[in-house]
């Protein structure tokens, strides 16, 4: 679970890091990954590449 935090003026960035530790090959790479939102709302990434950011919008945002 992500929780941005937020207090008077402020927030903080809301990300998740995922490590894949030494298995970085492709065949070890995941083949999806699943976020779901506090409201039930999901969003599935197929085959995210490695060592990359992934930006994921809430799906009421598009």
């Amino acid at each position: 679970m992500i929780d941005a935090g937020s207090s008077y003026l402020c927030q903080c960035e809301p990300v998740a890091h995922f490590g894949l530790g030494g298995d970085t090959a492709q065949e070890r790479s995941p083949q999806q990954v699943t976020i779901r939102w506090p409201d039930g709302n999901e969003r599935t990434v197929s085959d995210p590449a490695a060592q990359t950011t992934h930006e994921v919008a809430h799906p009421s945002a598009e």
